[in-house]
């Protein structure tokens, strides 16, 4: 009965110490990652000052003709037309109060 006991915790320390190596290995890789993206700054690096260029817009003369169309639209005309009464309208006008 004492065996499995044995068998038992050094698989558990086992675990955890492999747990610790892991992470000591992602730590060490994230820093080594850091510094690779720093390197620059960590060694004072100087990077050669910018050069700037500026560009000068040519003017190019050309001369652009507009054509102006004017669209003449016709001329509507309303006529005021008086509608023609209704037959109840006839018969009222028929019917003396």
């Amino acid at each position: 009965e004492s065996m499995p006991k044995e068998q038992k915790e050094p698989g558990f320390f086992s675990q955890i110490k492999n747990q610790l190596l892991t992470t000591v290995g992602l730590i060490i890789t994230a820093g080594g990652g850091l510094v690779v993206t720093n390197i620059e700054t960590i060694f004072g690096v100087n990077s050669p000052d910018p050069i700037e260029v500026t560009a000068t817009p040519t003017v190019e003369s050309t001369k652009d003709t507009i054509i102006v169309l004017q669209k003449t639209t016709p001329k509507v005309v309303v006529k005021k037309v008086k509608p023609k009464p209704t037959l109840t309208e006839k018969r009222k006008k028929d019917f003396d109060w």
